[in-house]
């Protein structure tokens, strides 16, 4: 990212949040919402737009076709999780790789939302992303079998999307001091502690 691009980005403050199914990341982000007022994205928001678009036909307002998708996931979410890894990862093999990543930051930036965080950071390219615009990346590890007596589902961790990201190590990562890992097993009492001065950095 050269200069220019990197001041447009000053005044932001993104947090991106890594975890498997079940690891506890939309919980996490509510808690940020609630203490440090910040902004609940999701990239999968985007990628649910994109499919009720498709599946029920685009209406004027956008919304019509979201909300249909919704009643349909509440009552099938196992059954439709499929459809939506396989959605995303058509677009982003077959239109671009940083598709997802483009809806979600520039709807960020068109809404006016400065202090965001994501809770479903799942890519190399979306972690990335976040970095390179001074953003924080909190990744929640927990084991399969920790995990699946939560309720996820063998099978779906065993997707791409959940893997691409929980095995690295912070010396992979460029921008490590900005990265914290953290067990999702930690009892959110002990765990805020932890996050709290990164966050507020």
């Amino acid at each position: 990212m050269n200069e220019e691009a990197r001041n447009l980005w000053e005044d932001f403050d993104i947090i991106g949040i890594i975890g498997k199914t079940h690891s506890g990341k939309t919980t996490l982000a509510n808690k940020i919402h609630h203490v440090l007022g910040h902004e609940v994205m999701s990239f999968a928001e985007y990628v649910r737009r994109d499919v009720a678009n498709g599946w029920f036909g685009r209406d004027e307002a956008g919304s019509m076709a979201r909300h249909k998708w919704a009643e349909l996931e509440r009552e099938n979410k196992e059954e439709l999780r499929p459809i939506l890894q396989a959605w995303a990862h058509a677009r982003r093999t077959l239109d671009d790789e940083k598709y997802w990543v483009d809806e979600l930051f520039s709807d960020m930036v068109m809404r006016g939302h400065r202090k965001v965080v994501i809770d479903d950071v799942r890519y190399p390219n979306e972690m990335l992303h976040s970095l390179e615009r001074g953003g924080k990346i909190i990744r929640l590890y927990a084991s399969d079998e920790v995990l699946v007596e939560r309720g996820a589902n063998p099978d779906a961790l065993l997707h791409p999307s959940e893997n691409q990201l929980t095995h690295l190590t912070l010396d992979e990562i460029d921008y490590g001091d900005n990265c914290i890992t953290i067990p999702a097993t930690m009892e959110p009492d002990k765990m805020w502690p932890l996050l709290l001065p990164m966050l507020q950095e």
